[in-house]
This record gives structure tokens, C-alpha cells and sequence, in this order.
């Protein structure tokens, strides 16, 4: 069944400074016919744009240099459903991933939850607060996710709060989704003696799934010089676990880099995937994930005791920030 779409959001024009929150660019097309609403905000030359009814999906990341480092597939974007696969989507921009990336069958610990959760899938509304600020109640557990996006010089700042909106214990985990876009030389800078565990790769050229390793190991051996090549058909999916500094940076040939950092209690580790051309229609992407758990899906981190747990009406908080500089 499909999700019932509300009128378009109205003009929204106010000024804070230099920053600006418009639906100028007020729709989309979606496979099939029809729009749905697009919201942005500028601020000093950056340009976030968001989808609030399909997941308050993040459709846009403009940098200071006007390109977008945000992968676009070929696919329309596409009304979403309870039961879409999440292969079935665009697969591309930044989703929210909650309370599960995999999958979850029903189980003594949770319901059926699907594939990637169900807040990706389900509208968001805008609310009073900072910046560009979407909120949506969940629909296979009671929660309430509430997202601020504000820019500060050049630093998006992605602030969350979750609450437990139940009346028993909430059982989650998390993954900031983002999608970049792979070109030729691009690059992923992270501390050598971080430990990776590799997850699964092409043809297993990263070695056998769920090992560690220290990063500068990988960089020496089948990473070695790690310049992504798109179009040579390879994939490979890691866990950075527990880093020192929680950070990561992304360098393009073009000499425009980002550093990703995140905080909070729950955010201890990021996955890194990249597919040179290697699934679905050809996607080329490299992805920076901040998460909660090692684990995709939540019965598992449960089982494992690293999915994070709420109580009722307790609230947990994290954010993580995208900085630009042209450090070449």
C-alpha cells in the first residue's frame, strides 16, 4: 500500500543572517507520476535539499564549491511502501537507517521490522526548531526521531534526538546513510592504527568476511594506494570499530575534501562501503556510515548486546557534522 502523500509544503521564506530555509524548488517528479515536496537550506554558498514524505530523505549536499558530493542513481525516486526492498529505492543521497539495517524476522525481542527500518520509508513533517528540523513517529516501534540540519561556516550539522514513545524498553540501532559520489582518485583518509573489520568484498579480495584488521594493514596490502577506479566492478563493505578520534575524511581528485565526524554515546563505530559499478545498475558510490553496532540487524545486536536500549520516555541524542576544506 502505498504511502498517502499530504498537499505540497507552502513557500517557507525567512532570513537569519545569510541563511535561508525555501521550497522555491518545491517538487520532485516520482516513477509513476505525481511529486512530492523538496526543501532546502543555504547557508554561506551551502545547500542542503531534502525529501521530507519519502524518509525526509537528504536528496542534495551542495559544497562551497557548487558540487554536489551526494550520489544520484538513474532511477526516479519512487513512492515508498512497508514492503519495498530498499534495492527497490533510488539507492542513492543519504537515508535515514532506523531502528535495523538488515532486515529483522519476527522474534521473542522484536516484531518484523524491514529491510534498512522503517523511518527511510515513512514521511517526516517539519517542526518548530533549528535550522531544516523533520521529525517522524515510528511504525513498528514506538519512537519518536527528530532531525536538525543547520550550517554553520562550512560545517552541516546533522543533530538528532530519539525518543521512546512506549511503555516498554526500546530496543535500537542507527546508520547515517549517506551516499557520496565516486569519482576517479577519490579517496578515504583514516587513522592508520584504527582496526577494520572486513564485512564481505568482491570476489572476497579483502580476505574472509567478519576479520580485522589495522587499517595501514589494508592499505598496504589489497588497499593498497586506495584510489577508487569506477567502473572496475568491485565492492567491499568494513566496520571501523570503536575509533580514537570518531572522524574520517573523503578527498576528491578536484582537491574538494570533507571530514566526517560524529558524537554521542550510542555512535561507536562507521561502516565503509564502496561499489565501483558492482551492484544493481552499475551504482558507483563510496559511504561513510556512523552507527551503534556492529551487527546490520537489530535481533542480532540484541543477542550480541551491542544494540542501544531505551527506556519509556527516555531520549537518547547524537550528531554528526560534514566539514568541507580545499586542502589539496
Amino acid at each position: 500500500m502505498l504511502i498517502a502523500r499530504p498537499a505540497l509544503h507552502p513557500l517557507i521564506n525567512f532570513w537569519m543572517g545569510v541563511a535561508a530555509l525555501t521550497a522555491a524548488d518545491d517538487s520532485i517528479a516520482l516513477a509513476g507520476g505525481g511529486s512530492t515536496p523538496r526543501l532546502s537550506l543555504t547557508v554561506n554558498g551551502i545547500t542542503v535539499a531534502v525529501a521530507p514524505e519519502l524518509g525526509g530523505k537528504v536528496i542534495s549536499l551542495i559544497g562551497p564549491d557548487g558540487v554536489d558530493r551526494l550520489s544520484r542513481s538513474t532511477r526516479a525516486y519512487r513512492p515508498r511502501t512497508m514492503d519495498m526492498p530498499y534495492g527497490d529505492s533510488e539507492f542513492d543521497g543519504l537515508d535515514e537507517i532506523f531502528p535495523t539495517l538488515a532486515t529483522v524476522p519476527a522474534g521473542p525481542e522484536t516484531p518484523a521490522i524491514p529491510d534498512h527500518g522503517d523511518a527511510w520509508r515513512l514521511p517526516w513533517h517539519t517542526i518548530d526548531g533549528p535550522g531544516l528540523t523533520l521529525s517522524v513517529d515510528g511504525k513498528v516501534l514506538p519512537y519518536r526521531l527528530t532531525r536538525s540540519i543547520t550550517i554553520e561556516q562550512e560545517t552541516v550539522t546533522f543533530s538528532y534526538r530519539l525518543v521512546n514513545i512506549g511503555d516498554k524498553d526500546l530496543p535500537w540501532t542507527y546508520c547515517f546513510h549517506p551516499l557520496f559520489t565516486l569519482g576517479t582518485g577519490v579517496e578515504l583518509e583514516i587513522a592508520a592504527q584504527d582496526t577494520v573489520r572486513v564485512m564481505s568484498s568482491g570476489g572476497d579480495f579483502l580476505g574472509d568476511g567478519a576479520t580485522n584488521y589495522p587499517w595501514k594493514d589494508l592499505l598496504d596490502g589489497p588497499l593498497a594506494g586506495h584510489t577508487a577506479v569506477p567502473g572496475r566492478g568491485r565492492f567491499w563493505k568494513a566496520i571501523l570499530v570503536a575509533p580514537q578520534q570518531r572522524s574520517v575524511r573523503l578527498r576528491w581528485r578536484d582537491g574538494a575534501a570533507i571530514t566526517m565526524a560524529w558524537t554521542g554515546e550510542h555512535l561507536r563505530h562507521a561502516g565503509i562501503w564502496s561499489t565501483e559499478g558492482a551492484i544493481l545498475d552499475g551504482l558507483q558510490h563510496i559511504a561513510i556510515e556512523p552507527s551503534n553496532a556492529v551487527e546490520d540487524r537489530l535481533d542480532q545486536a540484541i543477542s550480541a548486546g551491542t544494540a542501544a536500549k531505551l527506556s519509556p520516555g527516555s531520549s537518547a541524542t547524537w550528531t554528526v557534522s560534514i566539514t568541507w576544506d580545499q586542502q589539496k
